[in-house]
């Protein structure tokens, strides 16, 4: 295998642990074979773009968090928790209250775009 094969497996071990994972668990959350996952993360198999989504989606992390080991700015940290707090309180509001707060959010958006 090529180096980037390595490189990405390296990267979803690395967050796979980082979230404190077992590859069990990941394997399970992203529905993918634990015997595939661990050819993966040694860079012995290849994957296919739509189980490097499903493995991203599972970790909760951008999908170009597996080519890169970049890590997050201060500002994408901050605001990675709050959207998590946000993420949190989505599920107990009523539609119509999802409906404004998208709304509010909307108004917010564009008068910070017309203030630029």
């Amino acid at each position: 295998m090529t180096a980037i094969y390595r490189r990405v497996g390296s990267r979803i071990q690395t967050l796979r642990m980082e979230h404190g994972l077992t590859q069990n668990e990941l394997a399970e959350k992203a529905d993918v074979g634990v015997s595939y996952l661990v050819k993966l993360e040694s860079g012995v198999r290849k994957a296919r773009l739509e189980t490097l989504e499903r493995l991203a989606r599972a970790l909760g992390e951008p999908l170009w968090r597996f080519i890169s080991d970049w890590r997050l700015s201060p500002d994408e940290t901050k605001w990675r928790g709050e959207v998590e707090k946000l993420a949190e309180i989505l599920p107990r509001l009523a539609p119509e209250g999802i409906r404004a707060l998208i709304a509010v959010a909307q108004q917010l958006a564009n008068r910070r775009d017309r203030a630029e």
